[in-house]
């Protein structure tokens, strides 16, 4: 996925907007939305990890909380809060939310 030149196409309600261009207590909501989006496939994926397997469709990611607050620098529990939000305005729903990658 590195190689390829990806331009992406979000539609964003004017509250997703809101939500995402915010920064309460200095956490940059977009770097972790983007961090999602660079987690996410664009072909069907075998994926595996301490005796689970599962095949990962198109627009899905396999990416702990854990692993999201390691590479981010943020607590754990300031991940999950800010998940719980984009989950509930539909940012982080692969097949709700429009967002597309289209390979150059």
């Amino acid at each position: 996925m590195m190689n390829k030149d990806l331009s992406y196409c979000i539609v964003l309600s004017s509250e997703q907007l809101s939500y995402l261009a915010g920064s309460k207590y200095g956490i940059d909501r977009m770097k972790i939305l983007n961090r999602l989006i660079e987690a996410t496939v664009l072909e069907q994926t075998e994926y595996s990890k301490k005796g689970f397997a599962t095949t990962l469709q198109v627009g899905q990611a396999a990416l702990s909380e854990v692993e999201l607050s390691c590479k981010l620098g943020y607590d754990k529990k300031t991940i999950s809060r800010v998940i719980d939000k984009m989950n509930r305005l539909v940012l982080s729903h692969p097949f709700r939310a429009t967002a597309r990658a289209f390979t150059r």
